[in-house]
């Protein structure tokens, strides 16, 4: 299924996936958190927050600060009191999770500001995004497709249907090869100014079907569709009014 002899960050006909956070964003992110006296990174995998003083939920091999602490987001809360930090950080962990609603209830609790990143919706739709250029849609380990929408954090299920459904391919794909900002979902919230962070989860049968006929909601496709047009004017619009003019 993958292609071994397609370089783990490149598309097969050639070009750079952008997987990383690119150089001006994660500028912005460290601008948002300067002078912060307690930063904590949730879910930081290989790269930490430069900022960190805190890290949570990395478990394999060498911790990457002494700080580090070992949770199951999907079942336990944050060893944290309320408001213990300044700022946190949470970068492409919620969409891996089976169950992200808690961990975003315990950022609200433990930070007084924050930033979370996941997978645009593009990113999670078109093909050979993953490593060796798989032919499947998206992530393989992903669980929720995710969106900004009304100032809140939207999950919908990856349900495997996606396989079979057609969207603009190659448009997707050229759009991913040339803006390497449209990859992601970016949110901010600050406990002084706003309640965050908030979040809608989008059910079958309620807002979308999974059957090929209903007579008053979208199929899935044509859901996801939707949705994806409108996060990506919103994503495009937030980089270049918050991110590209502050870097």
């Amino acid at each position: 299924m993958h292609n071994l002899n397609v370089p783990k960050d490149e598309w097969s006909d050639g070009g750079k996936k952008y997987w990383q956070q690119p150089a001006d964003v994660l500028a912005w992110t460290v601008k948002l958190a300067k002078g912060k006296k307690k930063v904590l990174d949730v879910g930081p995998g290989n790269f930490v927050f430069p900022l960190a003083t805190h890290t949570c939920g990395w478990e394999h091999g060498l911790q990457p600060v002494k700080s580090n602490k070992i949770v199951d987001f999907t079942t336990q809360r944050l060893p944290y009191e309320d408001n213990e930090f300044d700022f946190v950080y949470c970068r492409h962990t919620l969409e891996d999770l089976t169950y992200p609603f808690l961990l975003l209830h315990e950022l609200a609790r433990v930070g007084k500001a924050g930033y979370i990143e996941t997978p645009s919706i593009m990113a999670e739709l078109c093909r050979e995004v993953d490593a060796s250029s798989p032919p499947y849609r998206g992530f393989h380990h992903h669980v929720w497709f995710t969106w900004i929408e009304d100032n809140v954090i939207n999950f919908c299920h990856k349900f495997p249907l996606v396989e079979y459904i057609k969207f603009q391919e190659d448009y997707m794909r050229g759009v991913l090869k040339k803006h390497p900002h449209l990859w992601f979902n970016y949110y901010t919230w600050d406990g002084d100014k706003e309640k965050a962070p908030g979040f809608k989860h989008h059910v079958h049968d309620r807002e979308f079907c999974l059957v090929l006929y209903h007579p008053t909601l979208l199929k899935y496709g044509d859901f996801l569709a939707e949705k994806c047009r409108k996060s990506t004017d919103f994503n495009d619009k937030f980089y270049k009014t918050h991110i590209a003019k502050n870097t």
